[in-house]
């Protein structure tokens, strides 16, 4: 079962950022949203049985790596099918991909840029899932995979998963982050947890890693800050009032966290004008 919080305002939140060192953390701009990809939701609007997606997925894959090359200077190696997703993913087209980021407060920022409801921050311990997910894939000592860092060891297992080299039926959500990181991906501190069972949903691959009950993410439990440090939590929701809002956007632009630090060149500094006179 995940735990939720609400915060109060922005030192509540901070104090919650101090306590979760070496999370992954992702912000939407409504509390009431699941975690899912944009691969999970175009496969839900376009009918596809979960049989259909590893071959959807393949298919958009090959076709973008066949057309890149009129777009791009450079392009990855054919074989490193993960850093080709995550091209895809950064121009905007979908992928298994789902993005977060290593810093509390990016997260936080992407939560409530444009929030006009709860906004939430999904926290995720990293350091726990690298744990499961070579315990669940048993790769440690498997020969399969070299293992070197672990953003080698996740790339590889990935690029093994994405080519059918490495099959299972129980589902596992993979950190992953490409070789090269594109400058907003460097910006932001940026990385992907990648679901390992296409066939189902993203939320459902998270609570397959950690072994919990299938209505995990139905039934959240209140959890005050104090008493955190005395469980080892898997995934955390913070939960953002829309009243507290206006302090956080204004508190992070005095980090220097705003679009037009995230986002490089014009379209940040336009993007940036929405906040720029908040009350």
């Amino acid at each position: 079962m995940y735990h939720a919080i609400a915060v109060r305002d922005w030192a509540h939140l901070s104090e919650i950022a101090r306590f979760l060192q070496g999370w992954a953390f992702r912000g939407q701009e409504d509390a009431a949203l699941s975690l899912s990809t944009s691969f999970e939701r175009r496969a839900s609007r376009c009918g596809w049985t979960p049989a259909e997606r590893k071959q959807k997925e393949e298919q958009i894959l090959e076709h973008f790596q066949r057309r890149a090359h009129h777009y791009l200077v450079s392009c990855p190696e054919r074989d490193d099918w993960l850093e080709w997703l995550a091209l895809i993913q950064h121009h905007g087209g979908s992928t298994r991909l789902l993005d977060f980021s290593r810093s509390a407060y990016v997260g936080a920022f992407f939560a409530v840029e444009d929030a006009v409801q709860d906004a939430a921050l999904w926290c995720v311990n990293l350091d726990m899932l690298h744990r499961r997910v070579v315990e669940a894939l048993e790769i440690r000592d498997s020969g399969k995979v070299t293992i070197k860092s672990p953003r080698e060891r996740s790339a590889a297992v990935a690029n093994m998963v994405l080519k059918q080299q490495l099959t299972k039926k129980t589902g596992r959500v993979l950190p992953v982050e490409p070789f090269r990181l594109s400058e907003r991906m460097s910006i932001q501190q940026g990385l992907f947890l990648m679901p390992v069972v296409l066939r189902k949903s993203f939320e459902r691959n998270l609570i397959e890693t950690y072994g919990l009950e299938p209505d995990v993410f139905a039934e959240a439990a209140d959890l005050d800050v104090d008493i955190m440090s005395e469980k080892e939590l898997a995934v955390l929701k913070v939960i953002i009032p829309l009243v507290a809002r206006n302090e956080i956007v204004s508190e992070l632009a005095k980090m220097n966290i705003t679009a037009s630090t995230l986002f490089p060149g014009v379209d940040g500094f336009a993007r940036s004008l929405n906040n720029h006179f908040v009350e």
